[in-house]
Parts: C-alpha cells; structure tokens; sequence
C-alpha cells in the first residue's frame, strides 16, 4: 500500500513521475531470505534488527555517523572554495533529495540498506533540461544485476534501468560491483546472538527452571501424560508463576535435565555478541554502549579512530558516487559534494584549546582560523590572520650560514603531548592531506579527457606539488611527529617520493578509451588512502 495516498488526494497533486511507496524503499524487510544457522534460528533482517547491538550499529552508523553529518556542495575556484548554495544540487542533497523525505532520513535509509543488503540504490529523477530534480530510494531486494557483456545491467524488478539514472552505492563486494549481504556474511555470528535472547527468554519464561522430567511409577496412558503435563505447566510455568508450591500426588517425582545458565556460558556470551557485532560493522565496542575495554584516558582517540576507520570510507564512498552520478561532466572538477565531518573530530573543550595553542605556536594556525572553528566572529584582518613563527627554528634557505655570534639561550622542548592532544594535531594532518589529495584528483579528472592533456597537465602539476604538498601539510605534520616523539621528517624526500609515486602512475597509463576510468580508479584510491598515509608518518 502506498504510504503517501491521503497525502496526495487531499492536496491533489497528480504525481506521475515518482511515487514513494514502503515497498520501494523497504520491500519484504528480508535482506537475503530466511538463512539457516548452526545455532538453530533463521537470520533476516528482521530478526537481526531485534539484535540490540546490531540497531545501534546501524543507527549509529546510518544517523549519526552519516546522515546527522552536513553534505554540502562546494565550488572550487583560483583562491580556493566555497559553498556553492545557490547551485541546483545544494538542495538537493542538503535538505530535501524528494517530496517527501529530508536529507537526513534518506541518507539514513541508504546506509540502513547498504549496511544490511550490502548495497543502497536511489533512482535519479531529471528535469527536461536534464539536471537531477529528485532522489528515490529503491529497496535493494527488487534490484536484479548482472554482468553482460563486461558491463553491469540493472533491473527493478525485471525493468531493466539505465545506471545513468541509479545512484548505487555498494559496501565490501568481490567485484567491485555488488557488495556482499552482511546479514548473510555475518549469519552464523547474528544467530548465536539470538539463540542466546531465545535461550534467556524461554529459560526466565519457564520460572527460571531448567528442563523438568516428571517421573511416574506406574504406567500413564498418552492422555494421562498430557494432564499431567499441562497441570505442572498451568500452575508454574512463567515468571508470574515462578517459586509457587508444586503439588504431587501418586509417587511422581521431578527431576532437571538441562545444561543451567552459568555453566552454558550464558552472561560470557551475551557480551562476546556484543564485541563480534562491533567488529562485523567496524565500529569500536564501546560505541555500541560495551564499556569494558574503553577508559576515559583512551575514549577519545577510540572516537578519532572510529571517524577514520569506520565512517570515512562510507563519506568516499557516497561522495564519489554522488560526483559521478549527479554532478555534469563539463562542472566535474568545479563543483564536487563532500561531507564536512570536522565536527566528529572536535574534542573537550581542554583538549581543543591545547591543540590550537600547538598550532599557533607553531605557525599553522591563525586566530581568525581558530575562531571559526569555534563558529566565533572573525576579527580584524590585521590582527587575526597574523601567524606566528618559533622563535628557534632556522628557515632552510638559511641552513649551512654561520650562526649569529651571539645566539639566544635554547628553548627547551614542549613537554610531550597528551594522547587526546596528538589525536586533534593527527585530524589537523588528515584534513589538509585529504584537501590536497581532493585537488589532485579533481585536476587529474579534468586532464583525463585525452592522453594529451594529462600528459602536459602532470608535467606541469608535479614539478611544484612538492612544495604545495609541503606547505600545506608540512607545519602540522611536523607538530605530530614532535607531540608523538617520533623523529623530524626528511619532509622534502618523504613528500618528494609520495609525489614521484602518483607522477609515475599517470605517466605511464596506456593511451586508450578506457583512460578516464583508469585516471579514476587511481585518484579515488589516492582520495582515500593518501590522508591515511601521511597522518602515519607522524606515529601510529
């Protein structure tokens, strides 16, 4: 039944194009069928959704990991860039991607699908001028696809679909095409989960009596068996019931058969399904409310890491699909939709400010800089945007000249950072590599459209991205490597090789049809893993 019918009688609306129905968005509610298990209980996604730990996994993931984030589009230009609000698309993916659903609810119900079907599919809506209009999500259990010919043939249910007009995102997948179910993946863990729930329920159900056997001493006709049984069953099974007085009459005798809580390892494995639900959806125990190994000294980075491990790849993922699928070709490169997560990585309020305190020491960060992370007013240009520079530190066109003959008393170093302030500098680091790599790639995107052009554009591109690559990491990756303790980098050799590495890759690309796809595969690696890459440099 379509969920929306009143709605669109009462005010009228003749909805030809798309209609939103709960059988589109949500089909059966059955992710991969009824699956077996060992431990005796079918796994769907019905049943596993009454898993507690598994609803906050993907409550967690799909609201507050990703669609509480803000999704923004920007617009690249020669001075950097901005959001582009006035741009069709802004509204499109920041407030209302159709009629009847929000931003926030349609994201939530993408990453739902993905992270139980392992894929998530959005039908794209056009204008006569063809600009995307709308966003409809479809369940992913009326999506059929196959490969034909080499490429990947969609179908809603028997409809073959254009994949011009389908937003696909897929989670870990064999082929790069379908991602893999993780209710059937994980099926043996979700079902152990449940055997135990089932287990608890009919051991509490019973009195929190184990298996009883009533013993007769004659011999009982098959209807005098179930009077009997049924009368001890009345009286005291359930926990209404529990520790009431038992009668027994001609010589019967009760005896437990059974295996008793404590020895089936009841409580130990409740809480282990708890640990293995977290590692299927990669999000640390703790945030799925298991705080048995989280401390409040390692709370924090445990929040970082859970940024970086478990939700970035979820942000590229659905970036680079929104880009290829929404954004035109002639405005790729210009204009891109991100997610702005910086908020996920803000620390206490303690924490926060020794970090900025590290960065304006060290020249990174300006006043002006810190206050809007703090959504404060900018100050005036000549006081907020000076930076400042240590007063011990040599610039390197001046190393090798003889010192001052009479030199400042040494500064001593800082004292070593503590574990929530080296988390901050480290998100600091992956935000400037990961706008640097973001660069990259869009400039590597809009030279791939001839061999030509991408060979001029690298040239041209990697004879200074060392020195851009330095200048925008360099400050705030040395802080890392002083707060962790690890050695002052060679940042021209370890930056230069990083550089000399992706120069090589373009340049030697084949000459062929499928140059754009290979110039893609190859910067979207890059977008994700080139963050991650230099952040360690500065200690893991």
């Amino acid at each position: 039944m379509k969920l929306f019918d009143s709605i669109r009688e009462l005010l009228g609306s003749k909805l030809e194009q798309r209609s939103l129905t709960t059988e589109n968005v949500f089909g059966a509610f059955q992710p991969a069928g009824l699956v077996p298990t060992p431990a005796g209980v079918e796994v769907n996604g019905t049943t596993a959704m009454t898993i507690s730990a598994v609803w906050n996994a993907i409550s967690l993931i799909a609201g507050s990991g990703v669609a509480s984030i803000p999704l923004k589009v920007f617009k690249e230009s020669g001075e950097g860039r901005e959001e582009a609000k006035a741009h069709y698309l802004y509204r499109l993916v920041h407030e209302e991607p159709n009629r009847y659903m929000t931003s926030f609810s349609f994201r939530e119900t993408l990453m739902h699908h993905v992270l139980l079907w392992g894929n998530a599919f959005a039908e794209i809506e056009w204008d006569r001028a063809g600009r995307p209009i709308g966003l409809w999500p479809i369940s992913p259990t009326a999506i059929q696809i196959t490969i034909e010919n080499g490429e990947p043939v969609y179908r809603n249910n028997g409809k073959r679909l254009n994949p011009s007009d389908l937003i696909h995102v897929p989670g870990l997948g064999f082929d790069g095409v379908k991602g893999y179910s993780v209710i059937t993946m994980a099926r043996h863990s979700f079902g152990l989960a449940l055997a135990t729930e089932r287990f608890g329920g009919a051991f509490f159900g019973n009195g929190a009596w184990p298996g009883l056997v009533a013993v007769h001493p004659g011999e009982l006709s098959q209807q005098a068996k179930k009077n009997l049984q049924e009368s001890i069953d009345e009286k005291h099974r359930g926990p209404d019931r529990a520790h009431s007085t038992l009668v027994l009459e001609e010589g019967v005798k009760i005896e437990k058969v059974g295996i008793p809580p404590d020895d089936a390892q009841f409580l130990e494995t409740r809480s282990f399904s708890v640990v293995e639900v977290a590692r299927w959806f990669n999000v640390p125990p703790h945030k799925i409310k298991d705080m048995g190994r989280a401390t409040w000294g390692n709370a924090e980075q445990m929040n970082v890491e859970f940024v970086v491990d478990c939700l970035r790849p979820w942000y590229v993922r659905l970036e680079q699909e929104f880009n290829r699928k929404l954004v035109s070709k002639a405005q790729r490169g210009e204009i891109c939709i991100e997610f702005v997560p910086e908020g996920l990585l803000r620390g206490d309020i303690a924490t926060r400010y020794a970090s900025y305190a590290t960065g304006r020491q060290w020249g990174f960060l300006s006043v002006n800089e810190i206050r809007e992370k703090e959504n404060l007013n900018r100050l005036p240009k000549e006081i907020g945007d000076q930076y400042l520079a240590p007063g011990n530190m040599t610039p390197a066109e001046k190393l090798g000249e003889e010192p001052d003959p009479a030199p400042a008393a040494p500064v001593a170093d800082p004292p070593a950072a503590s574990a929530g302030v080296r988390a901050s500098i480290r998100a600091i680091v992956i935000e400037a590599a990961a706008r640097m790599a973001r660069k990259e790639a869009n400039e590597a995107r809009r030279a791939s459209k001839s061999p030509e052009k991408l060979q001029a554009w690298a040239e041209r591109f990697y004879s200074d991205h060392v020195d851009q690559l330095s200048e925008a990491v360099g400050p705030s990756l040395r802080a890392l490597c002083q707060s962790s303790g690890v050695a002052q980098l060679d940042l021209a050799a370890v930056l230069g090789a990083i550089s000399r590495r992706h120069a090589e890759a373009i340049l030697t690309l084949p000459a062929s049809s499928r140059q754009e796809q290979e110039v893609e595969r190859l910067v979207s690696g890059w977008e994700v893993h080139l963050p991650v890459e230099i952040s360690d440099l500065g200690g893991k």
